[in-house]
């Protein structure tokens, strides 16, 4: 059987997630199939900016994709 060669873009977001989740279900039924997660997450931390105040939250986003990609 041909593997299967998976690339799923993240931002850490619900859409990701379900992504994420989909791929994985869908590897169930293929074990030859990888997946590959390519983080878009492009921020710079400039005093002032406004992203600034979401850090802490794209923080706890990293950890939580962390841990389910560690189960």
């Amino acid at each position: 059987m041909k593997p299967y060669n998976v690339l799923i873009p993240t931002d850490f977001s619900e859409a990701s997630l379900r992504a994420i989740d989909a791929a994985l279900e869908l590897r169930a039924s293929h074990p030859n199939m990888k997946i590959t997660l390519l983080n878009v997450v492009e921020s710079l931390a400039v005093p002032g900016d406004p992203i600034v105040a979401y850090l802490p939250v794209i923080e706890h986003q990293i950890k939580s994709s962390q841990q389910l990609l560690e189960i």
